[in-house]
């Protein structure tokens, strides 16, 4: 029984162990498709599950560089983006939000043109031909893990206008910062975190460690008593031999002594 037990300690914990492992992300090459649009599944209820594209919310805010007064934007951008699987490209939607009033404008259409990677064109608007370029990007990561493109921001041919688009681990956030003439602009953007839903041995893990180990216990428990229990009663067993053994050769020694006194008494009855 205390074999069994042990395997079933030893089973729970590898279980505990693969799940930890298995829950840990890999290091991989840096894909922006997977970063910017990757779409996944949560389960909300074990028969009801929803599927979430990433979603990023972003702020704005822009120095003024002749008078070093920053303006921060009332309007909260958001992006919303999902994977084609039959173009590969990007699309979704882009709209802002007034954190005063909670309404939405500008909201225009997004495509995203990949060529690698970690390299592409992102562009505003679906149609091809009215679709306005906004920057072209090529991610290279850096020793301390940041990635990091830079490059023309707006038309191709505009080189007046520059951009550097970081990315810091892990992932959940980026900034891109726009230089210009007269001004510097800033987007501060963060993902949208959906909280899902934890796997069985993630969420009961420690009160199945802790069952195991009661379990455990209470049977190591058992066998103890029962040990106490069989030793009780041998050495009962072997003072009850004893007694009777004491007790017999006490009857032993009476019998003796009745017999002796006996032919005592009839060689006196003789001698008379």
């Amino acid at each position: 029984m205390a074999r069994l037990v042990w395997t079933l300690v030893a089973i729970c914990a590898a279980l505990f162990v693969c799940g930890t492992v298995a829950s840990t992300p890999e290091a991989k090459p840096f894909a922006f498709d997977e970063f910017f649009a990757g779409c996944f599944f949560m389960s909300c209820f074990r028969s009801v599950a929803f599927i979430y594209c990433n979603e990023w919310q972003v702020a704005k805010s822009t120095l003024d560089v002749a008078s070093g007064e920053v303006e921060q934007d009332t309007l909260l951008g958001n992006y919303i983006m999902r994977v084609d699987n039959t173009t590969g490209q990007l699309l979704g939607r882009y709209f802002d939000n007034d954190t005063a009033t909670f309404e939405l404008s500008n909201e225009m259409e997004v495509v995203v043109d990949l060529n690698g990677p970690a390299a592409g064109l992102f562009k505003l608007g679906a149609d091809e031909d009215e679709a306005i370029p906004l920057f072209g990007f090529n991610f290279v990561t850096q020793k301390n893990g940041m990635v990091v493109s830079v490059g023309s921001w707006g038309s191709e041919k505009d080189g007046e206008s520059r951009y550097q688009f970081s990315i810091p681990p892990p992932f959940d956030k980026f900034t891109i910062t726009v230089q210009t003439k007269d001004k510097v602009t800033m987007y501060a953007a963060h993902k949208v975190i959906y909280n899902e839903e934890k796997s069985f041995f993630q969420k009961y893990s420690s009160f199945i460690m802790i069952g195991v180990m009661m379990i455990f216990q209470t049977v190591m428990g058992n066998k103890r008593r029962q040990a106490q229990e069989e030793q009780a009663r041998a050495a009962a067993a072997g003072g009850a031999v004893a007694d009777d053994s004491a007790s017999s050769s006490s009857g032993a020694k009476i019998e003796e002594i009745t017999d002796s006194s006996s032919s005592k008494k009839k060689g006196s009855r003789k001698d008379d």
